[in-house]
């Protein structure tokens, strides 16, 4: 864990281009070491401080590091953030995470104390919740 926790906090000084390619590559190691799991082809990935997450080809989201999966466990595999199959972007912050699901509604969760979620409360949320819909889904 340690090693992941350096890498994942040299990503947080990189550029974004730079943070991208090293959290891909975080990815691959970290799934070499998910021996018996299947895990389905990357179409986006994205770096916060110190939670990467990537959706998969299925629309499914999967986190690790510290809290990314809307649990308060950290994490040094990837694992599913929920059962939802429809994320068409993400993006992870300092330590939250906003989503957009491909019917235009978007996500919230993680660290809430100065309201950066966006639901009208100051209260962290560790799984996803709905702060609204009617958004752009980016082209593919």
């Amino acid at each position: 864990m340690s090693t992941h926790r350096t890498f994942l906090s040299a990503i947080h000084k990189m550029s974004a281009s730079a943070a991208t390619a090293a959290a891909a590559t975080l990815l691959a190691l970290s799934l070499v070491s998910c021996k018996a799991k299947v895990i389905p082809r990357i179409t986006t990935i994205a770096a916060g401080y110190d939670h990467p997450l990537a959706i998969m080809v299925d629309g499914s989201l999967w986190a690790w590091g510290n809290n990314g999966d809307g649990t308060t466990t950290n994490r040094n595999t990837p694992v599913q953030v929920g059962s939802a199959k429809d994320w068409a972007a993400v993006s992870p912050g300092g330590a939250h995470t906003l989503g957009l699901k491909s019917d235009s509604s978007i996500w919230a969760w993680g660290n809430n104390a100065d309201g950066q979620l966006g639901d009208g409360t100051s209260t962290d949320r560790n799984t996803p919740v709905h702060i609204g819909s009617g958004f752009m889904v980016p082209a593919k």
